[in-house]
């Protein structure tokens, strides 16, 4: 397998981009896959982990990958390998996140711009928030590349499925362009943050959504990084990232695990200090080594105690969280011949994930009536 080197910064450019952290084996394809598509893969030789190395710019703090997937493996992974990512819109669930973003445009930005506003989502997926913002007399449509977009183009949301990118809508066309876990996944960030300025009015309000480096950072965590995720947005480099594209950042919500900026588009933009937050970043940065290895020495403690048991062991949802725990517990040594992988999506029921054969497939929850599960 080819993977792409980066030496510098996708955010500043610079060159000063000290090692992270490095995952010698980290799997490639983040959601369960049918048995049909594991043989597929299979015959075509496709790798099941690579290297995860993220390395950290000392300039501007932003956290990147700097071994990647070719452009054409990313591509598979977005048009073919996200059919089990969770649909809100069918299932009911899953929509915490969502509904923090909707309160939060409700209260912040509802007042500001007109009523029956056109609104542009870039990476809609079902559409579950297109559906909310019509449901409030907004105009409402979206794109994205993946089988997502089939589910709400089939309910009737004005959905386009397709990658962002320049022509795909007119210029100077929308009061709010917005996006929710997106620009980590983009490597063209001059291009993307180029276009989204084309099409939406000067005086729009645009909205990025991205996981918080600072959160996981502070945790010890390793969630948001993955090979999926080329970047993952510190408050300094994503406000630097954005103002140096002409988008001043208005309000910036940084308390939770999820970054959120509500933006304009200004000329003239003043250079923003960084000074003590950068210092606190950095430092943050030399402390996570330690948060995580406290974090894998609880897992390893839980991993043991199972081993030594012989128990049996459940997880409750086959995503990305599931996979991350097989991922951390294969380096200690679990036992796989007790564990089950449960989850409620039928569309994930019988498949596995793309790692060691030993993993058992994904199973209804209605597994476990009539059973007693160790943990």
């Amino acid at each position: 397998m080819s993977l792409r080197t980066v030496k510098n910064c996708i955010v500043c450019n610079g060159s000063n981009i000290a090692p992270f952290f490095k995952i010698p084996n980290y799997p490639i394809i983040l959601r369960p896959i049918s048995k049909e598509m594991h043989d597929h893969l299979d015959g075509q030789k496709m790798p099941r982990t690579m290297p995860l190395e993220v390395g950290m710019c000392q300039d501007c703090t932003h956290l990147m990958l700097t071994k990647r997937l070719s452009d054409d493996l990313e591509k598979l992974l977005y048009t073919s390998l996200y059919s089990t990512y969770i649909s809100m819109l069918e299932m009911g669930i899953g929509a915490a996140g969502v509904d923090n973003f909707l309160k939060l445009f409700s209260n912040h930005l509802v007042s500001k711009i007109p009523q029956g506003a056109s609104i542009l989502e870039i990476g809609c997926y079902d559409g579950y928030i297109l559906q909310q913002l019509g449901e409030q007399g907004f105009h409402a449509e979206g794109c994205d590349p993946s089988d997502g977009a089939s589910i709400g183009i089939k309910k009737g949301l004005n959905i386009k499925k397709s990658f962002f990118c320049k022509g795909l809508y007119p210029t100077d066309n929308f009061d709010v362009v917005f996006n929710r876990h997106v620009i980590e996944h983009i490597e063209a960030l001059p291009e993307f943050l180029a276009n989204i300025t084309d099409v939406a009015k000067k005086t729009s309000y645009l909205c990025f959504e991205t996981p918080n480096a600072n959160f996981y950072l502070s945790k010890g965590l390793l969630d948001p990084f993955h090979p999926e995720h080329l970047s993952v947005f510190t408050t300094v480099s994503l406000r630097k990232c954005l103002e140096s594209h002409g988008i001043s950042v208005t309000e910036m919500f940084s308390e939770t695990k999820d970054l959120i900026t509500i933006c304009k588009q200004e000329e003239n933009i003043p250079t923003h200090r960084f000074g003590d937050e950068k210092d606190h970043l950095l430092a943050l940065a030399s402390e996570f080594t330690q948060r995580h290895e406290e974090n894998i020495n609880k897992l390893r403690s839980i991993i043991e105690k199972v081993n030594s048991e012989n128990a049996s062991l459940a997880l409750w949802g086959a995503g990305s969280s599931s996979l991350r725990f097989l991922t951390m517990a294969e380096g200690i040594g679990l036992k796989t011949n007790k564990l089950l992988i449960v989850d409620k999506d039928t569309r994930k029921q019988g498949q596995r994930f793309f790692i060691d054969s030993d993993i058992p497939p994904i199973a209804s929850p209605d597994v476990l009536k009539g059973q007693s599960v160790d943990y």
